[in-house]
């Protein structure tokens, strides 16, 4: 029985793990939608595409 939970805990620290990491996904690309609109508003340039164009 303590093999039993012993894999239940595991699969839930899993879960957990994977569920955090897509928080944090979600929370940079909400940060960044919303840098890009502010930037848009300034009249400046993307800063996150600068980078990607290499500028």
């Amino acid at each position: 029985m303590d093999e039993v939970r012993n894999w239940i805990l595991c699969i839930a620290g899993i879960v957990t793990v994977i569920k955090n990491i897509y928080d944090i996904v979600q929370q940079e690309d909400k940060n960044r939608k919303k840098n890009k609109e502010l930037s848009a508003k300034a009249g400046k340039p993307d800063a996150l595409h600068n980078e990607l164009q290499g500028d």
